[in-house]
């Protein structure tokens, strides 16, 4: 296997493994084109944080340098509202979109799974695209160990409190639905900053 094979095979790997882990966990198996839907709204999203990132630096004109050169102000609010809180809620969107009032939705496990596949069809593209680009064995390493179980990680609270905003809802406590909503992108995206 050449560099470059090696390379796509441990930007890859984690993502499906960490998939059918979680799959294999569904007592009631969601159907795979769905499965399969959500992980393409999670490539999707990064077409979404691209034009979203895009914009910000248009904005924020700090965005553009490298974080060395960085004021530490700038790092946090290029770590926690230019990364992490523009990536969680294009993630976000495509779960909410997608299956907060789906009707295969109907056990709290199951967005779960939706969160964890749009999170790591998002994780799949973007490792591809640094493992790549980077031609490092050592960021394919660091990126599997960390990056893509951090997104995993991040969508699994995405998903608990989506969880809890629809059992909010259909006990009609709206209240508490548009509480757990916003905590379905606060907590992922603190976690992920």
């Amino acid at each position: 296997m050449n560099k470059n094979g090696l390379l796509l095979l441990l930007a890859v790997l984690p993502v499906l493994l960490i998939l059918y882990f979680v799959y294999k966990k569904d007592k009631t198996k969601e159907p795979m084109w769905l499965l399969l839907s959500f992980f393409s709204k999670g490539i999707l999203s990064c077409f979404l944080v691209l034009t979203v990132s895009g914009l910000l630096s248009a904005f924020l004109p700090f965005m553009n340098k490298d974080t060395s050169d960085m004021l530490f102000v700038e790092v946090l609010v290029y770590s926690f509202l230019c990364v992490a809180l523009v990536e969680e809620v294009c993630k976000w969107l495509m779960v909410y979109n997608g299956g907060y009032n789906h009707k295969e939705f109907d056990e709290a496990y199951d967005i779960l799974v939706y969160s964890i596949f749009v999170s790591l069809g998002f994780a799949f593209f973007e490792n591809i695209l640094y493992v790549i680009n980077s031609q490092s064995l050592y960021i394919a390493i660091l990126r599997a160990v960390s990056a893509i179980p951090g997104h995993a990680c991040d969508a699994v609270f995405m998903g608990y409190y989506l969880s809890l905003a629809k059992q909010a809802k259909i006990l009609n406590k709206p209240g508490k639905e548009k509480e757990f909503l916003k905590m379905s992108i606060i907590i992922p995206a603190v976690l992920h900053g």
